[in-house]
């Protein structure tokens, strides 16, 4: 004992000090090698500590709840271990309540914001338990510790994939009559297959995939076939006969919405009637000046069936607009409860690509457009930087705010998003951009310095102080708001926060036959991230419940028709 405080004494900066840092290393690396009862011992003595003209312990609650606003979830969870005296300050069921409304809006709302004060803090709801078993989940998500991976090969290839709630879904494959008429839906869970087929074996159109049903269209007609997900295969689809034909089709639990050529926006629920959303209103406000107007999609609350979303764009004669107009039932009727407004979009962000994010959030993301000037232009080809910022403007269905979010990518990584490659191949969800990034054989100088066998990067958004610029957004173009923007993003720096690989196996294969890495695509959520290629995809699983396949056959009747594991010599 007396070698390990004698180390940790001799531990000096040069004029004579303790070098903290140092010593902080030391006792970092100690830790994995002692045993249980040593941590129990250890941490109990810890605990005992009384740390002396320590100011946290005397705030009142309102104060230590506005410096959390300042803390990211995980500094919030190391926190509570500074001491037991700080544990019971940010640890204390009521902090837990008021953390949990900020970091998890969706599970406030369903579970704590119908209950009284004192039933929010009670021992039955635990919401100190929930708080880390929740932030437990997010923080290995934000840092890329999946649970567990495999991967998985095709005998064909893979056409129109889509992912939702541990579910993927293609076209399947049928050469006996064509392969337009079928969709594979998968569970990533129970791993078990269903096949969804017209029973007059007729081709489908267009389709979508929610965690509750698969809508199919079929060609002629407007006609859309739902199938419930929980119901037996054997069961006919409901069949929804529209009006027209739709530009748009949104799915969410057992509700459709879609945007006709008209404009016109209509709603289905199941075992209900198709509905018309009354937009004469939102029409009347949008003012004039408009040149465009185009109507991009309907988007759904994550838990009322009764609020939509319908996201806009706006073209007027000195810029781009983006309208977020929020629908709810009244009177058994759809109408507008409140339009927001982010104004003058093409002068930072070169997009039109509206999807809906993690928490039921809306987001729209591109290139940002302040940084065109640095493109060059050769016959069809676009020469990139070095380096790119890539932007993310969100709208947060909780707190109604726009926000950005800038991606510092290099040019190993900006050279793949070519304004020719559709932008569903990347997946943003909580704060990270991930990618599939570029084969070694594609352009050695762009591989990642001391990275060799990686397939999925992970980037975070780089963090610089904002500046306020003169937009606005808001219900009303009176309700006059500063929208913070990331300063130049020439001035931040790449951050890669993880990558994750293959098995050496696997990498090495890729690398060798020198596969297109642009074709691919990244889907995913909070329980899985799935690479998707040209005959197989990834999954990576963040969920220890679930246990991948790890290896099998072509024969196995739980894969999907055509599904070779291990690896097959196509990806």
């Amino acid at each position: 004992m007396g070698k390990l405080t004698d180390i940790l004494q001799s531990l000096k900066k040069e004029d004579g000090s303790s070098n903290e840092s140092k010593r902080e290393s030391e006792l970092t690396s100690l830790v994995p090698y002692l045993s249980l009862s040593e941590v129990r011992a250890l941490r109990l003595r810890l605990n005992a500590i009384v740390i002396p003209n320590d100011l946290c312990t005397r705030f009142p609650l309102e104060i230590v709840e506005s410096i959390a606003q300042y803390l990211d979830l995980e500094e919030i969870i190391q926190a509570r271990h500074i001491s037991k005296s700080w544990w019971h300050v940010f640890g204390c069921r009521e902090s837990s309540v008021q953390f949990l409304k900020w970091h998890f809006p969706l599970v406030w709302e369903q579970d704590f914001k119908h209950l009284t004060k004192d039933e929010q803090v009670s021992d039955r709801m635990s919401p100190h338990k929930l708080l880390l078993t929740e932030a437990e989940k997010r923080i290995r998500i934000k840092q890329g510790q999946y649970h567990s991976m495999e991967v998985y090969q095709l005998a064909h290839s893979l056409k129109e994939v889509q992912y939702c709630n541990g579910r993927m879904a293609f076209r399947a494959v049928n050469n006996s009559h064509g392969d337009n008429e079928s969709i594979n839906v998968w569970d990533l869970r129970s791993e078990v297959s269903v096949l969804y087929t017209d029973e007059n074996r007729e081709d489908i159109y267009r389709w979508q995939l929610s965690d509750s049903l698969i809508v199919c269209e079929k060609r002629g007609p407007p006609t859309l076939l739902v199938w419930r997900l929980d119901r037996d295969i054997s069961d006919s689809p409901t069949a929804v006969r529209l009006p027209s034909n739709y530009r748009s089709l949104s799915v969410r639990h057992k509700q459709i919405a879609l945007i006709t050529h008209q404009s016109e926006v209509m709603v289905w629920t199941w075992g209900g009637a198709l509905k018309l959303v009354d937009t004469s209103e939102f029409s009347q406000k949008l003012g004039k000046g408009v040149t465009r107007f185009l109507r991009e999609q309907v988007l759904f609350h994550p838990l009322h069936s009764n609020h939509i979303f319908v996201v806009s764009q706006a073209y007027i004669e000195d810029g781009r607009e983006l309208l977020v107009s929020e629908y709810t039932i009244t009177s058994s009727q759809w109408k507008l409860a409140a339009t927001h407004h982010l104004t003058d979009l093409s002068a930072f962000l070169d997009s039109e690509t509206v999807i809906q994010l993690h928490d039921g959030n809306i987001g729209i993301h591109g290139f940002d457009g302040r940084a065109q000037s640095d493109w060059m232009r050769s016959s069809d080809k676009i020469i990139f930087p070095t380096e790119r910022p890539y932007l993310l403007t969100t709208f947060d269905i909780s707190t109604k705010r726009f926000s950005h979010q800038t991606y510092w990518l290099q040019g190993w990584a900006s050279e793949q998003l070519d304004i020719s490659i559709n932008r569903e191949q990347i997946l943003l969800w909580r704060d990270r951009l991930c990618m599939p990034v570029y084969n070694t054989h594609m352009n050695a100088r762009h591989r990642p310095e001391g990275v060799t066998d990686m397939i999925l990067a992970g980037f975070a958004p780089i963090e610089q102080k904002p500046s306020k610029i003169e937009r606005w957004y808001g219900r009303t173009k009176e309700d006059n708001q500063a929208l913070l923007v990331p300063r130049d993003a020439a001035m931040g720096k790449s951050a890669l926060a993880y990558c994750w690989i293959g098995g050496n196996e696997f990498a090495k294969e890729a690398r060798e036959r020198g596969s297109f890495l642009t074709e691919r695509m990244v889907l995913g959520d909070d329980e899985f991230v799935v690479l998707v290629g040209c005959y197989g995809f990834v999954v990576w699983s963040f969920d220890e419940k679930v246990i991948l396949r790890k290896s099998g056959s072509s024969s196995d009747p739980n894969l999907p028709p055509g599904l070779l594991h291990p690896l097959h010599e196509r990806w």
